[in-house]
């Protein structure tokens, strides 16, 4: 099962967990992206996505609860701007956070990322 290519990721009985993914922090207008698919009749709990800035100081990002529609692939996008900040630590993190799922709770997970708009 993928939305694209030959594979996506299968996440079951998953009690509370996340998929992350982080990039240097570089000022400028980005979106996050993921494609989730629910087996009809499987067992989820709650998906949210959420963007974190470690080591940036002052930036707050939006983050996005995910509703799926079962038996279907469902995409989700969400937009965000980095300021110019002054720090030479700061990561952006895209983190798809999983909690309350049944043990025999499914989903398929598939190109999640971050973009830059250029």
């Amino acid at each position: 099962m993928s939305k694209s290519g030959a594979h996506s990721l299968l996440v079951k009985g998953l009690g509370r967990g996340a998929l992350m993914q982080s990039i240097p922090y570089e000022a400028g207008s980005y979106f996050s992206t993921v494609h989730c698919y629910d087996p009809q009749n499987s067992k989820i709990g709650t998906i949210s996505l959420q963007l974190t800035t470690p080591g940036a100081k002052g930036v707050t990002l939006p983050s996005l609860n995910i509703t799926l529609e079962p038996g279907q692939w469902t995409s989700f996008t969400l937009p965000f701007t980095l300021p110019a900040t002054k720090t030479d630590t700061a990561q952006v993190g895209l983190m798809l956070l999983m909690d309350g799922f049944a043990p025999d709770g499914k989903i398929y997970i598939d190109d999640a990322g971050i973009y830059k708009i250029e």
